[in-house]
């Protein structure tokens, strides 16, 4: 194997492990935000605050450059994700 393509490879591998590390942050958080929107009697789902983030990782995409809908695509999957995981906790207190 060339070993150009090797270096690329690793560090792509350490990238995607930074990206699982910080989904790992960012499922922590969002334990922690359902148990604050029980106390506060706010809905776990805010469609208007999915479509604010929407709209803005639509504009941090483009301004690197990258594809809105591959960003807009990966997020919704994302908060979907987190709002299964924040009803859960819900269920489960």
């Amino acid at each position: 194997m060339n070993p150009d393509i090797q270096a690329i490879r690793k560090q792509i591998t350490e990238i995607d492990q930074e990206i699982i590390a910080l989904i790992s942050k960012r499922l922590s958080l969002a334990t922690s935000l359902a148990k604050l929107k029980q106390q506060l009697n706010i809905p776990i789902y805010q469609p208007e605050r999915e479509n604010q983030l929407q709209k803005q990782y639509w504009r941090i995409a483009l301004t690197h450059k990258i594809n809105p809908k591959l960003i807009q695509d990966l997020f919704q999957l994302i908060i979907q994700e987190m709002t299964k995981l924040q009803r859960e906790v819900l269920e489960h207190d």
